[in-house]
């Protein structure tokens, strides 16, 4: 998933290699970002993302943030 400002810059800056366009002309930089949310409405109605299970699902047991990195193992002593 992408946040809200990789998506805008998408828009704006457009794809390479894609049919995805550049819209920094066309568009101003509001409408781009009014764009973006528009897209963010997008979403499945009571889902959300879990990025555990890298799948939609309900919102009350989606995962607010992915799980913490485990610690770094401790130095070898000599």
């Amino acid at each position: 998933l992408y946040s809200d400002s990789v998506w805008a810059w998408r828009i704006a800056e457009g794809v390479a290699n894609t049919k995805m366009k550049a819209f920094k002309s066309k568009l101003s930089e509001e409408d781009i970002w009014k764009l973006v949310l528009f897209e963010r409405s997008f979403g499945l109605a009571g889902k959300g993302w879990d990025a555990d299970k890298k799948s939609w699902v309900d919102a009350a047991s989606a995962s607010a943030a992915p799980a913490a990195a485990p610690a770094a193992p401790a130095p070898a002593s000599k």
